[in-house]
Parts: C-alpha cells; structure tokens; sequence
C-alpha cells in the first residue's frame, strides 16, 4: 500500500536500503494469576487488545503496584527472612495480581476481545464502516477506550 500511495503522489524510490518487520501483538490471554512469580508491562498482558500498546496502562499502574508490593513485603512476617511458606507466597502473589487484573478489569479485557474477535471476522468495507462509526462517537467514549478509562 505504501509504494502505491508514494506513486500516486508522484514519488519515485530510487533506492531501499533497509526494509524493517515489525509486530505489535494484540489480544492474547490473561497472565496466569495463580502463579506465584509477579511480572509487569506488556509480561503481565498489560497490552491494550486494540492498539498494541502498554506504555499508558504501565505508567499509570506502576505507582499504584509497586506501593501495594510494599505493604505486603512490610506486613508479612519473616519476609526479611528467605524462609517463607509455600503459601504465605502465594497469597502474597495473589495480593499483588489483584491489583493489576481485578475482576472488573479482567471483565473489560474480555469485552476489548470479542471486540477484536469481531473486527477480525469484518471485511475491509466492514472494518472501513466500523472505524468511521467508532470515531464519530463523542471524543469522551473513544477517548476512554484506547486509554482504557472507561
């Protein structure tokens, strides 16, 4: 597409020295919050199913994360300690996936999916209708979904 949209305005590529691949994953599942191991960002599917993008959810969450670790590594007992039972960690692992995946956010990402479930069965026409409508919405609501504050 984009060496047809360069032609038609009229530009020639004399010479392509680099082509570069990328990918931005979108969908996938949830993090296992059953497991004891925390992860963060895009590593705890922190990325917005839509857009690909995790910067905004990371830098928002972090503070919030990081303080709740805090308190619990502060009122667990014998966490100064290396010996800590197998399920006092879970609980603390629980504690700490709680505050980044809880219900209703685990609800929200399961509604963000089927919507991309549904763009992806769309033909172009349909994808081309579909953003058009999306962003004539008031800025407010489509705003709020691509920062997931609604």
């Amino acid at each position: 597409k984009l060496m047809l949209r360069l032609e038609t305005m009229g530009i020639r590529i004399k010479k392509i020295y680099e082509e570069e691949w990328s990918y931005i994953p979108v969908g996938g599942s949830l993090p296992n919050t059953d497991q004891r191991n925390l992860a963060f960002g895009a590593a705890a599917s922190m990325v917005h199913p839509a857009t690909g993008y995790s910067v905004v959810r990371s830098l928002s969450e972090a503070p919030r994360y990081a303080s709740v670790i805090a308190n619990i590594l502060k009122r667990s007992p014998g966490m100064g300690d290396m010996l800590v039972s197998s399920r006092s960690m879970e609980n603390i692992s629980t504690q700490a996936w709680e505050t980044l995946w809880p219900q209703e956010r685990k609800r929200q990402r399961s509604f963000f999916l089927f919507g991309l479930a549904l763009i992806l069965q769309l033909d172009i026409e349909g994808i081309r209708t579909f953003f058009h409508t999306f962003f004539r919405l008031p800025n407010w609501m489509w705003r709020g979904f691509w920062i997931n504050s609604i």
